[in-house]
């Protein structure tokens, strides 16, 4: 295993966003994740994970070894942040809420 910035490499092995975006030529079109009525396509989660990562690295700075924090319900859109943070090479922490607010942190 090699440690390359904050990403753990084991040789000879994609990362996992190199394996969602193969995935992604192979069956643009398939079902990635369904969230109540809303059905997202490989190649659609792949584009708002390419567009999210663009943005985050050019407006927020967002850059390798960065840890990004976000706090947000289990949603279709965490899967795409989290394959965002990723590609820009950085890391993700989230924490999941039912409601969208943690009464335990202060807005």
């Amino acid at each position: 295993i090699v440690l390359a910035g904050n990403a753990v490499r084991i040789p000879g092995r994609e990362p996992i966003h190199g394996l969602f975006s193969s995935q992604c030529l192979r069956t643009p079109d398939a079902v990635a994740i369904e969230e109540g009525d809303r059905v997202l396509t490989y190649m659609e989660l792949e584009r708002e994970s390419d567009a999210l990562a663009g943005f985050r690295t050019e407006v927020l700075g967002m850059r390798p070894g960065a840890v990004v924090a976000r706090l947000m319900p289990a949603c279709a859109f965490q899967i795409a942040c989290l394959l965002a943070c990723w590609k820009a090479g950085a890391s993700a922490v989230f924490a999941r809420t039912s409601a969208g607010r943690n009464p335990r942190l202060p807005l």
